[in-house]
């Protein structure tokens, strides 16, 4: 289980109503604990707003940030629910994986009467539950056990010479109209730069073993949640070196694979030489794998795609680009780049 500090000013309000959520709602997954930096007094506003959700924090004590600090503890996570600028303040613990900041408005500013106030009180409350959720959300698919999964093929759909998978209701999340992950989910703008594959192998991933993972997670569909907690999980796998794509990149895949409990092995067309490039075996390697229910990866320097289908006689693949269905005419698309790899990924 991951252990999670809450932080705010005074640990009055919002780091207890975290950690009481996440305590509850995250069991097997998460145990947290909240603490202030300089602890206070129990808003009563607050203590009653979470009653009427069925949770009693009135006998909590609020604590000291400093304290558990002196103490030596260790998080796997460091929230602050508090501002940046009070957050600035939060010592830095030892070991911790990441620090988040959700940056929720103090209730001890709310200004009113006693029913404005609550209804203030009330709109906080179902906020911080919402990040509460979302980082539950997160981890869960990242608890998977894929060596548990038995994988359940996706359907073929056909039109005249355009073959491909049936991933609506893998990639569709039950909140957007996007496909698979999109560049928006990274943690950081930087770690699309930095691993450009990290997009492909999670949808990849998604498509290969989403109804499994579905059943296992008992979700009729996935969400944004789902789709950053795998797709920044595997940002620091898919760094590599771009001096030979198809090699490295396959090395990275074994290692993360054999993180997650997955043997693989791969085959791939690799492209350095314009005029020794073969169109029609590209499109007869991808042809195969979309028929044997396999979906495969598109690489070059400064792109990765996931690519669902094959249209024949246009030459093209059908990939999903930063959260949309498009298609790619592939003698073009290799025209304009200088090492390229297309690569599919077979489960042992």
């Amino acid at each position: 289980m991951k252990k999670v500090l809450f932080v705010c000013v005074h640990n009055a309000a919002r780091s207890q109503m975290a950690e009481a959520f996440l305590n509850k709602l995250g069991q097997g997954l998460f145990i947290s604990e909240s603490a202030g930096l300089e602890p206070g007094v129990l808003n009563p506003d607050v203590v009653e707003v979470m009653h009427e959700v069925g949770y009693d924090i009135s006998q909590n004590k609020t604590k000291s940030v400093f304290e558990f600090y002196r103490e030596g503890k260790r998080y796997h996570y460091v929230v602050k629910v508090c501002d940046q600028i009070n957050g600035q303040k939060c010592p830095i613990f030892p070991s911790t994986i990441k620090v988040l900041d959700w940056n929720h408005e103090d209730p001890a500013e709310f200004k009113g009467d006693r029913e404005q106030r609550l209804a203030q009180a009330r709109e906080l409350r179902d906020s911080i539950l919402k990040n509460v959720n979302e980082m539950i959300d997160r981890e869960r698919i990242l608890n998977v056990d894929y060596k548990s999964l038995e994988l359940v093929p996706l359907n073929l759909v056909t039109n005249n010479k355009e073959l491909c998978l049936d991933i609506n209701h893998i990639l569709l999340t039950n909140d957007s109209e996007t496909y698979g992950v999109t560049n928006s989910l990274f943690d950081n703008p930087r770690f699309k730069l930095e691993s450009v594959t990290s997009s492909s192998v999670t949808n990849w991933l998604l498509v290969v073993f989403g109804k499994s993972i579905l059943r296992q997670l008992k979700i009729d569909r996935f969400n944004k949640s789902n789709y950053m907690g795998l797709l920044n999980s595997l940002v620091d796998s898919m760094k590599f070196n771009m001096q030979d794509i198809g090699l490295n990149f396959t090395d990275t895949l074994h290692n993360y694979m054999s993180k997650v409990g997955l043997n693989i092995n791969t085959q791939y067309k690799s492209f350095r030489d314009k005029e020794n490039f073969v169109l029609t075996n590209w499109i007869e390697f991808s042809e195969k794998s979309i028929l044997d229910k396999n979906p495969l990866i598109l690489i070059n320097h400064s792109e990765s795609y996931l690519v669902y289908g094959v249209d024949t006689l246009k030459n093209e693949l059908l990939i999903i680009n930063d959260g949309v269905k498009t298609k790619i005419k592939l003698d073009d698309w290799i025209q304009n780049t200088n090492q390229a790899c297309l690569l599919r990924i077979n489960i042992e």
